[in-house]
């Protein structure tokens, strides 16, 4: 064997394990609390951390100004980012914790 090949071997090996977890995709299914659900399994909601921008429970209509389209483009904008029952999210897990990092469109 290559002596080259056998320390690029054991650098592998011994660095995968410093690696995070990979993420992975969910499907919100619950949003009080938020519960999230990977592939085929149950429901979790226990240990979801959530990005603050995806939970930020605005109503735009109770923002008073008189610029209708001004009005329409923040709608749509928090419309993008709210979270809402069957949201596909990309998740990163972290031992038994979950982070939502962002909504998949």
């Amino acid at each position: 064997m290559n002596p080259y090949s056998s320390i690029i071997e054991h650098m592998e090996k011994h660095g995968s394990k410093h690696n995070p977890s990979q993420m992975q995709i969910a499907v919100v299914v619950g949003l009080e609390p938020l519960a999230i659900k990977i592939n085929d399994a149950n429901a979790i909601s226990d240990n979801v951390f959530v990005n603050a921008s995806l939970n930020l429970k605005l109503n735009i209509d109770n923002i008073q100004t008189e610029e209708t389209a001004l009005k329409g483009v923040l709608q749509s904008i928090y419309n993008t980012f709210k979270l809402s029952v069957n949201d596909k999210v990309l998740i990163q897990q972290a031992g038994n914790k979950f982070f939502v990092l962002c909504k998949i469109t």
